[in-house]
């Protein structure tokens, strides 16, 4: 796409990393006052297909996928369904910083998947930045020192290798449609059939009981669908490889609202740790870039 405001695509990014960490932080917000993942991820979700199915109607983006692709687009959903969950959960569990940081080993994760298929070559740079993000993940959160809850941690990194199937295999459907967003909205339209259906079967859709919990309740989904938005629009203006680096700054502010929103306070070398992983993932999505920019 051409454009003559690059900086916007910038700006967009960063809206996007804001949004999706804001999204985290208020669902902390939203569990303080009785909400559980199950409810908010349902809650989430069923917003997030209404939006976007009037957002694209409005847009007059076609929905049509050859049927195959649709199918896939639709399979997708059981994948998304477990990665909302397990993300929701390790922010019930974790400070929400730690389990944004441990989402994001999802970068290495999709690197050696891709080495293992046969879709990308083992380069110096996954593996040093593999090496780096496993220690600056233990630096992050303090192993040796207090202990963190370990169903968190696991439920944050289960979380990042079901994003990485996800991601592995959207994308050659997305690069064959041309758009990605039927494929999102189907994928999102499965997970909401998934979530609701568990939610009426435990009979659990708790809301928040204090108006300040309800208001970050609603919210989550807002922030969500703004991220999503703002992501897409920021990848056709400077590109996948530009957004998923600049992407590296939902970290940070994920650290920012949990000190200022939920008085999560990181050590200094939690902190060192969380840079660590930060700078490896940047990395690897960097030389991921610059390979495919070569071949």
């Amino acid at each position: 796409m051409n454009d003559n405001r690059p900086w916007l695509g910038l700006v967009l990014v960063a809206l996007a990393a804001v949004s999706y960490a804001a999204n985290s932080s208020f669902s902390v917000v939203a569990y303080s006052g009785g909400a559980t993942p199950l409810s908010m991820v349902s809650f989430r979700v069923t917003f997030t297909v209404i939006s976007r199915y009037a957002l694209l109607r409005l847009m007059g983006v076609s929905l049509v996928m050859a049927p195959r692709d649709r199918n896939i687009s639709l399979a997708l959903g059981i994948l998304l369904a477990a990665y909302s969950y397990c993300l929701m959960e390790a922010f019930d569990r974790l400070p929400v910083a730690l389990a944004v940081i441990t989402f994001y080993l999802y970068p290495l994760f999709m690197g050696i998947t891709a080495y293992v298929i046969g879709q990308d070559r083992l380069s110096r740079a996954l593996v040093i930045g593999l090496i780096a993000a496993f220690v600056g993940l233990a630096v992050a959160l303090d192993v040796t020192g207090e202990s963190l809850d370990l169903l968190g941690i696991a439920l944050a990194a289960a979380a990042a290798a079901t994003f990485t199937a996800v991601a592995i295999i959207a994308a050659p459907i997305a690069k064959r449609h041309g758009d990605p967003r039927p494929l999102v909205l189907y994928s999102h339209a499965t997970c909401a059939v998934i979530m609701i259906t568990i939610s009426l079967i435990v009979w659990e859709l708790p809301l928040p009981t204090t108006t300040r919990t309800l208001i970050a309740f609603v919210a989550v989904p807002v922030f969500y669908t703004v991220a999503a938005v703002a992501f897409f629009a920021a990848v056709t203006r400077i590109g996948t490889v530009r957004t998923g680096l600049l992407m590296n700054l939902e970290p940070i502010a994920a650290m920012v609202f949990g000190f200022t929103i939920l008085d999560q306070i990181l050590t200094p070398i939690q902190v060192a740790g969380t840079a660590v992983v930060i700078a490896a993932a940047t990395a690897v999505k960097w030389d991921s870039g610059r390979l495919r920019t070569e071949a």
